[in-house]
């Protein structure tokens, strides 16, 4: 079997964000529960459609909006959710750590990904994220 690099590299980050959400620290107590990875999914899912302002680490600001919230089950035990932006053509966004800003959800920081060929008509961008499922009442991992 084979894989290609982005595939891989897209499983990996998808895989290995989901053990650092606990060290998450977002820069304003709006954006706490956007780190919480059993209501992150629930916390984006009414902003599909909104506008995010992305600064990079030379300062550089972008706007994307936020076009999809995916919740599947991966695995048994662990379940992934993702989000998907879209940015204009060309937008010249690198994958990596980025400051996000949304006017309700406030500040904080998402590690994200270019996806798809880059001859689109706008450029899209992958968010991953995983936790470990717990049954109603059940042991949350810490």
């Amino acid at each position: 079997m084979t894989i290609s690099r982005a595939a891989f590299l897209r499983a990996f980050v998808c895989a290995g964000l989901g053990g650092y959400l606990d060290i998450f620290l977002p820069t304003d107590e709006a954006a706490a529960s956007v780190a919480d990875p059993d209501t992150g999914d629930t916390r984006f899912r009414p902003h599909v459609g909104d506008r995010f302002v992305v600064r990079n680490s030379a300062g550089l600001s972008y706007t994307v909006v936020l076009a999809e919230v995916s919740e599947r089950f991966v695995s048994r035990g662990v379940e992934q959710f993702s989000l998907i932006f879209h940015g204009a053509p060309d937008l010249g966004l690198a994958g990596g750590l980025h400051a996000f800003r949304h006017q309700q959800l406030g500040t904080f920081d998402l590690f994200i990904s270019p996806i798809g060929p880059p001859n689109r008509p706008r450029t899209v961008y992958q968010a991953c994220f995983s936790r470990f499922a717990t049954p109603p009442g059940g042991h949350r991992r810490t």
